[in-house]
């Protein structure tokens, strides 16, 4: 309902809509304002008005009353602070300027960040194809150094083997070291550069072939002096039988002819001292002999009951207890095996039963054998079969002398045994 006054709303009236044309456009402006109202109405404000009966025109004058004092005092406020206003105003248009060119500079150091990452990345691969390059240099250094330390011939070298003496230590590095540059020439002969070298090396290599050769050959003929012992001069060639090592790989010529020359001279060095050892030896054996003139348990002045003729020529020997007893023989098996070898030098008259003349004889060649033996495989470098061939070599006059002289016992042994056993049955 409206009046003077303005519209007056029930708030308990409901509006009838039912007979509303809403096909019209008043009718659409019309559902327009509807909502309008509703949503007015659903305003807590509105609601509140409404309950307490609150006249809307009042209250509506009122509120714009309240409206104009604020926007008064508002309106003062911003006098009275506008001075400030102004410098702010003013502030902020030079922040404008500043934040503006801020922009400008960070837009332009992110250009710059951007060509930086590229300079970085194009940096990195630089870097990385230089570490590289470092890389393979140091190896090719490496090797370089490691190809020209095998293949030098430096001076000092060269007067260690022209100039030293070959039983200088310092002469044994130096050969070793010519050794090293010797094989890798001939693995690399291939190249310019050992090309170079091999004829220096060759000529080093021929002059130690000619110390070494001459220093063994000299020691080999010492083996020829009376009196020598060869245990020591075996042992200082073993102190340097890398020379032999040495010969066997650069002049197998040289080294033949060593190993012949030594298997011949020390053949007959052998074969001499035992002939003239057991010559000397045998001398000294029990002189008496059992015959068949002799008998065990008989005496000599009855051997005319044994049918002897009182004219024959047989003599019976002065001692039997030599001959047909035991004697102290046996303490040769008990106690005296393992003495050292009887020298002939300090027999006077001593007579020696054939069992310590056999026993020294063959703990002599014992000692030798197995120190000949040891000698060939540790400076010729041979084994089983090659070591047994050059021990055969070297030893094998000697053995074949003792192995006589052994057969040759036991022969007189038994005739001297056949000749008792004889009379015995015969008595």
């Amino acid at each position: 309902m409206i009046t003077d006054d303005g519209p007056v709303i029930f708030p308990d009236a409901e509006l009838d809509l039912e007979d509303l044309d809403i096909t019209s456009r008043d009718g659409l402006l019309l559902d327009i304002v509807n909502g309008h109202i509703r949503e007015n109405l659903e305003d807590e404000l509105v609601q509140e008005a409404l309950k307490t009966g609150v006249d809307l025109r009042h209250y509506s004058l009122e509120v714009e009353r309240e409206l104009r004092g604020v926007e008064a005092l508002s309106i003062t406020d911003y006098i009275r602070e506008s001075k400030k206003i102004a410098h702010l105003h003013k502030e902020m248009k030079q922040c404008d300027c500043i934040l503006a060119d801020m922009e400008q500079m960070l837009g332009t150091f992110q250009q710059d960040l951007g060509s930086i990452s590229t300079e970085i990345q194009v940096l990195q691969e630089k870097s990385i194809e230089m570490s590289v390059k470092l890389c393979n240099r140091k190896n090719f250094k490496d090797k370089l150094s490691e190809f020209l330390d095998k293949l030098i011939v430096t001076p000092k070298l060269i007067e260690v083997i022209t100039t030293v003496v070959v039983t200088d230590q310092v002469f044994v590095k130096g050969l070793k070291e010519l050794d090293s540059k010797l094989q890798f020439v001939e693995a690399e002969q291939h190249t310019l550069a050992a090309t170079d070298v091999a004829d220096v090396i060759d000529k080093l290599k021929t002059k130690a072939i000619i110390k070494i050769r001459y220093y063994i050959m000299e020691k080999i003929n010492e083996f020829k002096k009376p009196m020598s012992n060869y245990e020591v001069i075996q042992q200082t060639l073993l102190k340097y039988k890398y020379f032999y090592e040495f010969l066997q790989t650069h002049s197998t010529q040289t080294a033949n002819e060593i190993k012949t020359e030594y298997i011949d001279t020390l053949s007959k060095v052998y074969y001499s001292y035992f002939k003239t050892y057991q010559t000397r030896l045998i001398k000294f054996e029990y002189e008496e002999c059992p015959s068949k003139a002799d008998v065990m348990g008989a005496e000599d002045s009855g051997s005319k009951r044994y049918g002897l003729s009182m004219f024959s020529s047989a003599k019976s020997i002065k001692s039997k207890s030599t001959v047909f007893t035991l004697g102290n023989r046996d303490e040769l098996i008990e106690k005296e095996l393992e003495w050292p070898v009887i020298s002939p030098t300090h027999l006077t008259d001593k007579q020696l039963p054939y069992e310590a003349i056999f026993r020294s004889i063959q703990y002599g060649l014992i000692e030798n054998v197995c120190g000949e033996y040891n000698f060939i495989t540790q400076f010729f470098k041979v084994k089983a079969e090659k070591a047994q061939d050059v021990f055969t070599d070297v030893m094998g006059r000697t053995l074949s002398l003792i192995h006589v002289c052994c057969i040759r016992a036991r022969a007189r042994c038994d005739t001297a045994r056949a000749c008792c056993c004889d009379i015995c049955v015969f008595s």
